[in-house]
């Protein structure tokens, strides 16, 4: 599998009226810094749930990856758990609510 996309983790800022954005958390946080995406709905609270779930997104890919190795080892007979893959998307979905 290839991913095309920015590179995780990603975080997310609400800028006030302008809704909430999608940043590579670089540790930079200039405000100036090139977003990855905006969450910019009706409603500022509904825009953060949504920024937070986006943010997560590198992460939760990473766990379905885990998960789809795991499936074809399995189905290959090998020796295999899907404990890593849990407990990557348990990590994936912090905060989350």
């Amino acid at each position: 599998m290839s991913n095309s996309h920015t590179p995780g983790p990603w975080r997310y800022r609400v800028m006030g009226s302008e809704g909430c954005y999608i940043f590579p958390d670089t540790g930079d946080r200039r405000e100036d810094m090139k977003y990855i995406a905006r969450v910019d709905g009706r409603d500022l609270l509904t825009d953060q749930e949504n920024a937070k779930i986006i943010a997560k997104a590198p992460q939760m890919l990473a766990a379905l990856e885990q998960f789809y190795i795991v499936r074809n080892r399995l189905d290959a007979g090998l020796e295999a758990s899907y404990s890593e893959a849990f407990d990557m998307a348990e990590r994936a979905t912090e905060g989350i609510d």
